[in-house]
């Protein structure tokens, strides 16, 4: 799994799981993009999301329904054909977790 962050506050994985835990804690999916066989998930936040992604290894507090509701969109963008513009969810906390390609 890689992870990668920009200087302008995104966040790149390759990692379904963390994405779904991201999307989860409200943070914004810009997109995905395809590096081969593998998607690569893209992550505006926070001016750090690095929290967050120790807070996922170290086995953080998250919404069981949120959580499974980002993995199905997720899904959803990679093997359904959908855009992440038409998969915007609102997780428990009223976030919504998915934005414009």
């Amino acid at each position: 799994m890689k992870i990668n962050e920009t200087p302008s506050n995104h966040l790149h994985t390759s990692d379904l799981f963390l994405s779904a835990y991201l999307m989860a804690r409200g943070t914004r999916l810009l997109g995905h993009v395809w590096r081969g066989s593998r998607a690569v998930f893209q992550f505006e936040g926070p001016s750090d999301l690095q929290p967050l992604v120790r807070e996922f290894w170290n086995g953080g507090p998250v919404s069981v329904s949120d959580f499974v509701q980002a993995l199905r969109v997720l899904k959803s963008l990679l093997y359904g054909g959908a855009t992440s513009r038409d998969m915007d969810i609102e997780n428990d906390n009223g976030h919504t977790a998915a934005g414009s390609q």
